[in-house]
């Protein structure tokens, strides 16, 4: 097991870790006389109100910092480590369908179980070493997201592309994880003539086959990029994506049964693509896999329908002109959720879809519009009249990273000097466009 550098990346002013003198960019050496293994280790061990922290400075010197806090108390700083790397090569990786030259922290193929643990970041687990899968048992590393693809061998050799045995056969890893009772999250990218068809029925059969360990199975449709280079790949139609659903309802009906509650769950992507209604959220259980695309769109209008609901009867507000952008897949979910938000806020709530010219027509998720994107997307609002033009545009907030960055590297404050508009990032749930249509 590799050991990964732990990384200050940040000390708040006036809190512990600042009054000792700590400061971001730093390396902890060790903490309490032992080299922690990752930052998850860290964070695991820091858990108490005396610690010894050993700390190589900037310039390569080592100090000794002293923390005293009380019980509950912040240390005041976050840590992090460069991530273990992936071992597979896989036909359709995104980070292999970007334009060249794309910042570093995009580039990094990661496949770190730690983060999975803490974040809920899909790993192939392609890069476990003994005493990896010790302290995973060990120190109950639960639950786990696991990106499976395939469990045959020969669809995995050839849409995976591994470099050793242990990505090859992933299924006697998988029953050693579940007999230690490590819940396992499971997702399939299926990919036409890969590992669709008798491919994925036998996936689906032997990872049920698992036990309750198995919490979830979500199945995604591969997503491709106009930079991809290989021919061989291609998306499900929408005729393909019908197909698979009735196929997949009735296997997914049957394990529920045998469970007592959903386990097999399509993506969203699959209906939209379909034109098919979303399913009851009572398929979704307790939405797993919601950061995945499972259930996310059935959750918000749920929600929606709830808040409209909660407003029936008070009448309208009196609201002002706003803008609301989104991607062309979820385009005719928010176009039927600001008939909603319109009616019962006041306000006007003009959808603006968008598509990706950066990645190109067949990518049409949110959260992956860049910065290039809204410029030419929102170029069309400065040709109108003032009065005509929205007070405000409403960004959701996925398409940003924490530094206030598109994916392309093009910043928010830039944006709006370049488009000379009134932006404004909010979260993409119904609370939040509640709550923002309603003060406007």
């Amino acid at each position: 097991m590799s050991r990964r550098a732990v990384i200050i990346t940040s000390v708040a002013r006036g809190g512990v870790a600042a009054r000792a003198g700590l400061r971001g960019g730093e390396r902890i050496v060790a903490i309490d006389g032992r080299e922690p293994w990752d930052s998850l280790d860290f964070e695991m061990a820091a858990n108490t109100p005396e610690l010894n922290l050993r700390v190589q400075k900037k310039g390569g010197t080592l100090r000794e910092h002293q923390l005293s806090r009380s019980w509950g108390e912040s240390l005041g700083m976050t840590v992090t480590h460069r991530p273990r790397a992936c071992r597979l090569s896989c036909r359709f990786c995104f980070v292999d369908q970007q334009p060249r030259k794309m910042r570093r922290s995009l580039c990094l193929k990661d496949d770190d179980y730690a983060l999975s643990f803490r974040d809920g970041f899909f790993v192939t687990l392609s890069n476990l070493d003994a005493e990896d899968l010790k302290r995973i048992i060990t120190e109950g590393l639960s639950p786990l997201y696991v990106s499976v693809h395939a469990t045959d061998p020969a669809a995995r050799a050839t849409l995976l592309r591994p470099r050793g045995p242990a990505g090859r056969d992933v299924l006697p890893l998988l029953n050693l994880l579940a007999a230690h009772g490590i819940e396992l999250h499971l997702q399939i990218v299926l990919v036409p003539g890969f590992n669709d068809g008798d491919v994925l029925e036998r996936s689906l059969a032997e990872l049920t086959a698992l036990g309750d360990a198995v919490s979830s199975i979500a199945i995604v449709p591969v997503g491709l990029t106009r930079h991809q280079r290989d021919d061989g790949l291609r998306r499900f139609t929408s005729d393909e994506s019908r197909r698979l659903l009735d196929w997949l309802g009735p296997v997914a009906e049957n394990v529920a049964v045998a469970r007592g509650r959903p386990v097999i769950m399509a993506s969203d992507e699959w209906y939209l693509s379909a034109e098919r209604p979303l399913p009851p959220a009572e398929n979704y259980s307790d939405y797993p896999q919601i950061e995945n695309g499972v259930g996310l769109v059935r959750s918000f209008l749920d929600s929606l329908e709830r808040k409209r609901r909660a407003r029936k009867g008070r009448g309208a507000l009196r609201g002002g002109h706003l803008a609301l952008v989104t991607g062309q897949l979820a385009g005719p979910i928010i176009e039927r959720a600001a008939v909603a938000l319109s009616k019962f806020s006041g306000a006007k709530i003009e959808v603006l879809v968008l598509q990706s010219l950066y990645w190109g027509p067949q990518v049409t998720v949110t959260g992956l519009l860049t910065g290039l994107d809204l410029e030419a997307g929102l170029a069309p609002l400065a040709t109108r009249p003032v009065a005509a033009r929205p007070r405000q545009v409403l960004l959701p907030e996925v398409m940003l990273n924490e530094d206030g960055l598109f994916l392309d590297g093009l910043g928010l404050e830039e944006l709006r000097a370049r488009t000379r508009l009134d932006l404004c990032t909010v979260a993409p749930d119904p609370d939040s466009l509640w709550e923002t249509t309603l003060a406007s």
